[in-house]
């Protein structure tokens, strides 16, 4: 599963995965600064409410800073320059605030600089072995899409740096049939494929995982139309299909307005009211 959906939001797998990672590296960090400060190493059990009390604060720190977002368009340097704010400026001064509260959970001022630094190289080290691998093409879902026209030039348009598919591989545009934007998608670099077999096979013999349909024209008129029996063959086969508005959504953060059909807004499941949203909204 390339996505997972928490409250009505996609999030990367690998992002969380790795989230997950370095919420681990953060739990250590004040044992490695120990370690560094007296040369012993510390009781496991004395010292582990204090480090989960860092490791908490300084992710929701870095989660406050942006550090996750798919999208960070600076770079590397630009997530290091936030992780390094939510780590020395955010993370240290809720950590040391914390202790007046509770002296449990409290960190002296050397040690405290230090497992600061500790995190903070540990993150650096980490992020550089992994940047690697996440942005590996073997690691991310081959996608194919179905329709060459107005709604998949949207995707051809919108979504061509490298930063804006560091989940997947566009493999082409399946073109239905005669399109007239399929000239266009061309001229942006992309791969228009005609195609004179059943679709789940194509995806067999190409390894796709994924079908994004945005075909202008689905209604069944003589050889043209969607080709529901053949998406279900490619449903049977473990390969997923979505809506175009859907992943654009999932891989922008933003919802197309221009691609919106009314029953998107029917069968959405944003527009939940209750007494505990509309007192939250208050």
């Amino acid at each position: 599963m390339a996505h997972v959906r928490i409250a009505r939001h996609y999030f990367r797998t690998p992002v969380l995965l790795n989230a997950f990672a370095e919420g681990i590296l953060l739990l250590l960090a004040p044992y490695v600064a120990s370690v560094l400060l007296t040369g012993d190493f510390p009781d496991l059990a004395g010292r582990l409410l204090p480090s989960l009390t860092f490791a908490l604060v300084v992710v929701v720190a870095m989660l406050s800073m942006g550090v996750y977002e798919s999208k960070l368009r600076e770079g590397m340097a630009a997530m290091m320059l936030r992780t390094a704010v939510a780590v020395f400026l955010l993370g240290a001064m809720a950590t040391a605030l914390l202790s007046y509260v509770v002296p449990e959970v409290a960190i002296g001022r050397s040690m405290l600089l230090l497992t600061c630094v500790s995190a903070f190289v540990l993150l650096a080290l980490w992020r550089t072995l992994t940047g690697y691998f996440l942005n590996d093409e073997t690691f991310k879902r081959r996608i194919v899409v179905l329709g060459s026209g107005k709604r998949a030039l949207k995707i051809a348009s919108r979504m061509r740096r490298r930063l804006d598919r560091r989940s997947f591989v566009l493999v082409g545009f399946i073109e239905p049939n005669a399109a007239a934007d399929a000239d266009e998608i061309s001229k942006l670099g992309e791969d228009v494929i005609r195609i004179n077999q059943p679709i789940s096979e194509y995806c067999r013999e190409n390894s796709i995982d994924e079908i994004v349909v945005a075909m202008d024209e689905r209604r069944r008129n003589g050889g043209s139309g969607l080709p529901l029996d053949e998406l279900m063959e490619a449903r049977f086969q473990g390969v997923e299909v979505c809506e175009v508005q859907q992943f654009i959504e999932r891989e922008a953060g933003k919802v197309d307005v221009d691609l919106l059909r009314p029953s998107w807004i029917v069968f959405s499941d944003g527009f939940v009211v209750s007494a505990w949203r509309s007192s939250i909204k208050r």
